[in-house]
């Protein structure tokens, strides 16, 4: 299901050379942050759906720095 997102960091991670678990840690946070939540608000903004916003975000960025971290420990 989520295989894209993790080929995307896997391969984003080799590029930019990420070596260790705290490399590897600010990545997903800025994945998440950059991507995922600067993406959606927008739209949740205009719905006015904040609850909602919170937890789809909370989930995402916490999956994406999960799976930015476990592919860190690969290394």
């Amino acid at each position: 299901m989520h295989g894209g997102l993790v080929l995307s960091l896997a391969i984003l991670q080799q590029w930019l050379s990420v070596g260790s678990l705290t490399d590897a840690l600010k990545l997903g946070f800025l994945v998440a942050v950059g991507f995922c939540i600067a993406t959606g608000v927008p739209g949740q903004a205009f719905l006015k759906r904040w609850r909602v916003a919170a937890i789809a975000f909370g989930c995402q960025a916490t999956m994406i720095i999960a799976i930015s971290l476990i592919l860190g420990q690969w290394r």
